[in-house]
């Protein structure tokens, strides 16, 4: 095992792994409309976890954990390694904010909005953070945990100030693997995006569409028909097709594919990772992207997914975390 895994997998995403993980307890913080209702009692529980962390100084601890993986020769060949910047740094900051903030004041007083605020971020940073651990391992299924579909929407789209809409009749859980792909694909929409999420046979299909100016080069210029196939495929450090070509190696490592459909002035690309071919056509007219992305959703068997009420754990700040319910291959 490399130094680079190593750091990985024995230092950051233990940490990570040791935050709060609120899908193994009876909250339901995130089911409401917009996740911005909690009981007034969760709201203080939030309040009291994060004066817990700030003590422990708990996000600049993990933030020096990735600034040594950073560091680490081969980092920049890594998708593990760069999950970090690419994803986490923005969620990490705010996190530390908060630290600062309680550590200065620990009876800093919190609202509803942003105590669903910090453990939607607090959620994204566990969801990322173990699958830095999955791809870091090879793919060894002690990094999956699993969260309702539902909370798709306001995960997805707590972030976004434009126009977003997903519906889902997905019957089942999903892996923090399906998450983080999803988001590759959804976080540069530029202008108005939906997901739609069914159950279709033995898989299950998201369908994203996106309905901004089709995929394009980072000088807005379009692609060609040999450029689509390298976006997803060709890993290397140039700017450009990093959240793909992770989208692809996670559905990839599910058993799954994804087929991409984007129109711009220059015409229609049609594109499949399952056959790595890419194909041409006359425009239509209306420019956008349409990515369907396929899961086998028996790849995996999830233990755990239905809990009565007596093994479901109440909240306590005080103690950590349990592990994840885990997907166990095969």
């Amino acid at each position: 095992m490399t130094t680079l895994q190593k750091r990985i997998l024995n230092e950051f995403t233990p940490k990570v792994e040791r935050l709060m993980d609120i899908y193994a307890r009876d909250w339901r913080l995130l089911s409401s409309p917009k996740g911005h209702y909690l009981p007034q009692d969760h709201v203080e529980d939030a309040r009291g976890y994060m004066h817990r962390l700030a003590a422990n100084h708990t996000f600049e601890r993990i933030d020096r954990k990735a600034k040594k993986i950073k560091k680490t020769k081969g980092s920049l060949h890594s998708l593990a390694a760069r999950l970090y910047d690419h994803d986490l740094v923005g969620e990490i900051t705010y996190l530390q904010g908060m630290e600062s903030i309680f550590r200065k004041d620990s009876q800093f007083p919190i609202d509803v909005t942003e105590a669903a605020r910090f453990m939607r971020k607090l959620t994204t940073v566990r969801l990322f953070g173990l699958t830095m651990g999955y791809v870091a391992s090879d793919h060894d299924s002690n990094y999956l945990s699993f969260f309702p579909s539902q909370q798709l929407e306001p995960l997805l789209t707590s972030a976004s100030v434009k126009s977003r809409k997903i519906q889902t009749t997905i019957s089942h859980t999903i892996s923090n693997v399906e998450y983080v792909a999803l988001h590759q694909i959804v976080k540069n929409a530029p202008v108005h995006w939906e997901l739609y999420a069914r159950n279709e046979g033995t898989s299950t299909n998201y369908i994203i569409e996106d309905l901004g100016g089709g995929i394009r080069h980072k000088d807005k210029t379009p692609l060609t028909v040999y450029d689509l196939p390298e976006i997803f495929n060709e890993f290397s450090t140039k700017d450009g097709g990093h959240g793909l070509q992770i989208a692809r190696h996670l559905i990839h490592s599910l058993g799954g594919h994804i087929e991409v459909i984007t129109t711009t002035e220059n015409g229609t690309l049609r594109y499949s990772t399952r056959y790595e071919k890419a194909e041409s056509s006359a425009s239509n007219g209306v420019h956008g992207t349409l990515f369907s992305v396929y899961v086998p959703h028996d790849y995996f068997t999830v233990r755990g997914v239905e809990r009565s009420a007596a093994h479901q754990i109440s909240l306590n700040p005080d103690t950590s975390a349990p592990r994840p319910e885990k997907g166990l291959v095969f």
